[in-house]
This record gives C-alpha cells, sequence and structure tokens, in this order.
C-alpha cells in the first residue's frame, strides 16, 4: 500500500538494490496520499544523496481519477520548486510538499504511451471510445453482438446495450452456466450501489477500484443522474471508459439508449 511504501521511505528502509519505484494507476490515489509519498520520497533523497533512487507514476488520463471533476493532480498543478528554507523544514519534517507536489530533484514530462487495449474485439474497443468525449455523454450507443445474448451468451463476443438494465442479472447467470470458465464483473459508479449485486455472487467493483484490472465480461451500471457540468461529464465519462475498457471479450452497458445487432462474424 501507499503507506508502507511511505513508512519504508521514511525509515530508510527500501532495498538497496531497488533502482526504481513504479507507481501505476496512479491517479486513482488520493491527492493527499500522493502528497504523502512525494514528502516522504523528498525526504529520502535528501537523507540519501547517493542512492539514485527514481519514482515513476503511470496514468491513462482517460480513465477515472480520485478528484470530483475528473483532473489528475498531474494536470492542474504547475511545476515549483519551494523555498531553502521550505526545503529544509520538509528534510527535517517540520512541513509537506501541499500545493507543490513536483518537488523532488528532477521532473520530466513524459508523451503519453499508445493505449495498449485489453480486449481485440472491435466492438468492444467502439463502445469503451465513445466515453472519450470531455463535453457530452454519449447517447444513442451502436452496440454489436456475436449472438443474442438473451439467446444464448455461449462464447459471446461484443457488446450489448440496454436502457432498463432489467437483463443485466439474467445474463449474468445465463454466461455463468454457458460460459462457466470466464472470469466477470460488475462496475458501479457508486459505493452503495454495491449491495444490489450481492445476490449474484459476481465481484463488484467502482470504476476506481476496477482500475488495472481486466475481466473477460464486464457489466456496467453506472446511471448518469445529475451530471451536467462540463466538470461532472469530464468525471462521470472517464469513468464508464475505465469500466468498459475493462473488458476482454464482452461487454454490457446498462442505463443508456441505442441499438444492437447480432454480427455473427465477430
Amino acid at each position: 500500500s501507499l503507506a508502507q511504501l511511505v513508512e519504508m521511505l521514511d525509515k530508510d528502509e527500501v532495498d538497496p538494490r531497488v533502482q526504481v519505484v513504479v507507481l501505476d494507476e496512479a491517479t486513482v490515489a488520493l491527492p493527499n496520499e500522493l502528497y504523502d509519498l512525494a514528502t516522504a520520497f523528498t525526504r529520502f533523497q535528501l537523507r540519501n544523496p547517493d542512492r539514485k533512487l527514481k519514482m515513476i507514476y503511470l496514468y491513462d488520463p482517460n480513465q477515472g481519477t480520485a478528484r470530483a471533476d475528473g483532473l489528475s493532480i498531474f494536470d492542474h498543478r504547475p511545476y515549483s520548486v519551494p523555498s531553502e528554507a521550505r526545503a529544509e523544514a520538509v528534510n527535517k519534517g517540520q512541513d509537506t510538499i501541499y500545493g507543490e507536489f513536483q518537488y523532488s530533484h528532477n521532473i520530466y514530462d513524459i508523451i503519453p504511451l499508445p493505449v495498449s487495449y485489453r480486449s481485440d474485439v472491435p466492438q468492444v474497443l467502439s463502445i469503451q471510445n465513445r466515453f472519450l468525449s470531455k463535453s457530452d455523454v454519449p447517447t444513442n450507443i451502436e452496440a454489436a453482438s456475436s449472438s443474442d445474448p438473451k439467446a444464448s451468451m455461449a462464447n459471446i463476443q461484443g457488446t450489448f446495450v440496454e436502457k432498463s438494465g432489467v437483463s443485466m442479472t439474467t445474463l449474468i447467470e445465463k454466461s455463468k452456466k454457458e460460459n462457466p470458465n470466464r472470469t466477470r464483473a460488475i462496475i458501479v459508479l457508486r459505493e452503495d450501489q454495491k449491495a444490489k449485486y450481492v445476490p449474484t455472487n459476481v465481484l463488484t467493483l467502482t470504476a476506481e477500484e476496477a482500475a488495472g484490472l481486466t475481466f473477460d465480461e464486464v457489466y456496467v451500471d453506472t446511471p448518469s443522474n445529475n451530471v451536467s457540468t462540463l466538470d461532472e461529464i469530464r468525471a462521470y465519462n472517464q469513468r464508464v471508459y475505465t469500466a468498459l475498457s475493462r473488458a476482454k471479450h464482452f461487454a454490457y452497458l446498462a442505463n443508456f439508449d441505442g441499438l444492437n445487432v447480432v454480427d455473427t462474424t465477430i
């Protein structure tokens, strides 16, 4: 955990063989957690100038963040270097670097790497990419699957969209029987939605919790109630994108109008 890493840095307990620390899905962490980590790393560097330890934060700017406006801490704060007095206070543990996140010795902006998709099913990629918009919530979603899921879920590939979400749990139960070796998850918008899906006995996660994970099938229930401002739209789309992009073979999306077609060539 981040707390354990902070403790290791503060106690100088990082293995001497370690040269690089990589924090994946970094924007899922809360800002104060990242500030605490950066502060501990700064102190470690100042106490151990010969260690050459580097820290890399990785994140997908299209995925959800811990911020309500959908922005990552890396995107909205300017680089800054504190005064010598402030640096000394940080080193002595008398201050933190809140508000001056990018403090440690060398800072580099790296051009984003190409997106690595989890799925080779074009329909799965198409539906997730509809949520790359930062200005509006998509409507009239086009979905396609290798079979009509209500008739057969066996080895199904592709996507299915449904405004009411009424078929979701039924399709999950069908898939359990017809695809017993597949992994699956239900991904929701809020923690309080999880209780609804306890009877399915399927792993249920928020979009933030699902970041970095992959499942054969993903069932997404993310109602867009009260989404109106640009900040809310950006944050909402990022969460739905994160949820849908967990799928490898099949993605089900509730709460959206759309067109479903069967394409046996998928």
